[in-house]
C-alpha cells in the first residue's frame, strides 16, 4: 500500500515540476498534463484527506 501511495506521490510530484515546462509546448500536451494533475489531487482528497494536496 505505501509503495503504491509513494509512486503516486512521486509522479504527481514530476507532473507538478514539469508543468512550467509544458506550458511552452504544444497545448494539447500542456492541457493533458493539467488535467492528469487535477484528477490526481482529486484522488488525494477523496481517499487521504487535504493533507497530501496541501503540501503542495
Amino acid at each position: 500500500m505505501m509503495k503504491v501511495l509513494v509512486s503516486f506521490l512521486l509522479l504527481f510530484f514530476i507532473i507538478e515540476m514539469q508543468r512550467s515546462l509544458i506550458f511552452f509546448e504544444k497545448d494539447g500536451f500542456k492541457l493533458l498534463i493539467v488535467e492528469a494533475s487535477k484528477t490526481l489531487k482529486m484522488g488525494f482528497q477523496t481517499s487521504r484527506g487535504m493533507v497530501l494536496t496541501n503540501s503542495f
